[in-house]
């Protein structure tokens, strides 16, 4: 067997050489990943801002704790579009108005959760926040039958626990894309202002029963008739996200926003 010496500068050089192309090989294997990320549904122990492979669709999320006088104007706007929106409901606003909550369901709209009041979900512990999401849903059952597994926490207010609570009850928190500010009382070309410049296909957009959002609901609904998108139900969307609906929807593009008050 043939012995062969080498000088410590040339075993430097062979080291180095090794090195780099040790380099060279991860980087090529890591590259396709960060340049092709993938593109699934949206993670059930995340947050929900919007809704990716929804495409040409929109979610309306109405969240209800008061405003009762408007909600048969913005259901005539809705039926008038054939448009489908989700109602989160409070348990206290639908023991108040069991009826309406019940027409809210038998025009084909959803109902989702809005907690049993209107409380400050991160000023509850564990059990608290439970109660306030499976009571409330107890009651909504009871009043409206089907109660979709959507959580809308009141004011918008989140956090890991939150979630994560709400997830280990079968729930999605769900949250929004663009806020009409409606519970401002702005004026409806306000709502209009901050709608429709930006919303997209998988867009939620969060809105409450107003006077302003009933007088800006037939331009809103022409609006995103115009730029191609329809209005359903988050299920819908989600349906439609995990490749439940007929066909394959396309990745759209989606921008993704902090929540602020509900």
């Amino acid at each position: 067997m043939r012995v062969i010496f080498i000088r410590p500068w040339q075993a430097r050089l062979i080291m180095a050489l090794a090195f780099a192309m040790f380099l060279a090989g991860s980087y090529h294997l890591a590259t396709p990943q960060l340049m092709t990320p993938t593109l699934g549904p949206p993670p059930k122990d995340e947050p929900l801002f919007a809704v990716p492979n929804a495409e040409g669709m929109v979610g309306l999320a109405v969240n209800v704790d008061w405003g009762s006088e408007q909600l048969p104007a913005m259901l005539a706007h809705f039926r008038q579009a054939g448009a489908k929106v989700t109602f989160f409901l409070t348990g206290r606003w639908a023991e108040q108005n069991t009826e309406l909550a019940r027409l809210l369901a038998e025009e084909g709209h959803e109902v989702g959760n809005h907690g049993l009041s209107h409380v400050h979900p991160k000023q509850l512990d564990e059990r608290q926040l439970t109660e306030h999401i499976t009571k409330n849903q107890q009651v909504l059952e009871s009043i409206v039958g089907q109660v979709s597994k959507l959580y809308a926490p009141p004011y918008g207010e989140w956090d890991r626990r939150i979630v994560r609570v709400a997830a280990a009850l079968g729930y999605r928190t769900v949250l929004w894309t663009l806020d009409t500010i409606d519970w401002q009382d702005p004026p409806p070309e306000r709502i209009l202002q901050r709608v429709l410049p930006k919303v997209q296909s998988g867009s939620i957009v969060l809105m409450h029963p107003t006077a302003s959002t009933v007088s800006a609901l037939p331009q809103l609904l022409r609006g995103l008739e115009e730029k191609g998108l329809r209005a359903v139900t988050l299920s819908t969307m989600l349906a439609a996200s995990e490749g439940r609906l007929q066909g394959e929807p396309s990745m759209s593009r989606i921008t993704f926003q902090e929540p602020g008050s509900s």
